[in-house]
């Protein structure tokens, strides 16, 4: 049975922007992120304003960016083994409903790893973000937020690939029910 593309891209393409709006609304707001480094930037710097406190600042933000860099790693890891899993089933899928289920999950996975690969992208925050202390915070904690928008949305279609999957082995013996 082969896949085309048609109607059944449809559905598919819908859980992909409805997985962006979905990482869209779990990502902190930029006045979040304004309040996260003002609270930084007093806890750094309200007893003691040397340079070593505000070093401490900048350190706790690189831990942050550290942190997604090692959720990154894991939904990698989590996505290479549901991938043989989706593309098994693609191969073994006996009806139309089954093959667009299976398409959506490797298409989800593909997605994923791509967005997942992208955020191992060594970035530098442009040269006049370093003159000041607080801009500074500023721009990394801005990367932040940018990598926390990626990292939901390369999660989240990691789950509805991990969905579609458990979709086709609950219905594995039994034919699909009909697109339409």
């Amino acid at each position: 049975m082969a896949f085309s593309l048609g109607s059944g891209w449809d559905p598919i393409l819908i859980g992909a922007w409805l997985a962006m709006l979905l990482a869209y609304l779990t990502t902190p707001s930029s006045n979040e992120i304004a309040t996260f480094v003002d609270q930084v930037y007093g806890r750094y710097t309200s007893t003691n304003t040397d340079v070593q406190n505000k070093d401490r600042a900048v350190v706790y933000i690189h831990r942050e960016l550290d942190r997604q860099i090692n959720k990154v790693r894991g939904i990698l890891t989590f996505n290479g083994i549901f991938f043989v899993v989706a593309r098994t089933y693609y191969h073994t899928a006996q009806d139309l409903t089954g093959e667009v289920i299976a398409v959506a999950a490797v298409f989800y996975l593909l997605i994923s790893i791509a967005v997942a690969l992208v955020i191992f992208i060594v970035r530098w925050v442009h040269q006049p973000d370093y003159a000041d202390f607080q801009v500074e915070l500023q721009s990394l904690a801005t990367v932040v937020r940018e990598r926390t928008f990626w990292i939901n949305y390369a999660a989240i279609m990691s789950l509805a690939s991990a969905v579609a999957v458990a979709i086709l082995l609950i219905f594995r013996d039994q034919p699909m029910p009909p697109l339409s």
